[in-house]
């Protein structure tokens, strides 16, 4: 039993040992308050881009040219090209 759950853990303690070395050697993990923070500021930026996102598709609508589209909400031609095909 034992010499089978030596060979069944060595590759396991293999693979964790390079990962738990650089988490010794890393900065100490987030406080909940940075958690929270970095989830805040990422939902910011999607809000932002979903706004975009939405302006985009209205200018579609309006039929904008898609040059003109891209130069305003800076999106690419082919973003917009993908976001003409939802519409």
């Amino acid at each position: 039993m034992t010499h089978r759950l030596k060979s069944e853990i060595s590759p396991i303690l293999e693979k964790e040992a390079p990962e738990m070395t650089q988490a010794m050697n890393s900065e100490p993990s987030p406080t909940l308050k940075e958690i929270f923070e970095m989830k805040k500021a990422e939902g910011k930026k999607e809000g932002k881009v979903e706004g975009r996102k939405e302006i985009t598709i209205s200018m579609l609508k309006e039929g904008l040219p898609i040059e003109l589209i891209s130069k305003m909400t800076k999106f690419s031609i082919t973003e917009i090209w993908e976001m003409k095909k939802e519409v």
